[in-house]
């Protein structure tokens, strides 16, 4: 038998509004790391969703910044069913486009695990 597992990425999955944004930023609950800096917040719903934020300052060329940001959206995508129901806004640092894509992979996964239902 086989079993097709929904990883599609809908928008209620994303943060959309300014004011989620704010909300998160004001809880201060934040990981610097490096590569990333993460700020996460519980939410009231029964799913993670999730926020990116990368500015030209940080990262200069747009193939870059979309290249992170397609990276950060897949691996959520392919773990929200196993992250608690967290809102998680990241800020990518300059740094992070010097790595691959499996390097990014095993970063994020990393942020990922700490996050898992089961822990």
């Amino acid at each position: 038998m086989l079993f097709i597992m929904n990883f599609c990425y809908p928008k209620k999955y994303r943060l959309l509004y300014n004011s989620e944004f704010k909300n998160i930023l004001f809880k201060n609950n934040r990981i610097v790391t490096l590569f990333l800096n993460v700020y996460f917040n519980c939410n009231n719903l029964t799913f993670p969703r999730l926020g990116i934020i990368i500015s030209k300052k940080v990262i200069r060329l747009s193939n870059d910044r979309n290249r992170v940001k397609r990276l950060l959206r897949e691996s959520f995508r392919m773990n929200k069913k196993n992250i608690r129901f967290i809102d998680f806004l990241i800020f990518p640092q300059r740094i992070l486009c010097n790595l691959n894509n499996s390097e990014i992979f095993k970063l994020l996964d990393n942020l990922w695990c700490k996050y898992a239902i089961d822990n």
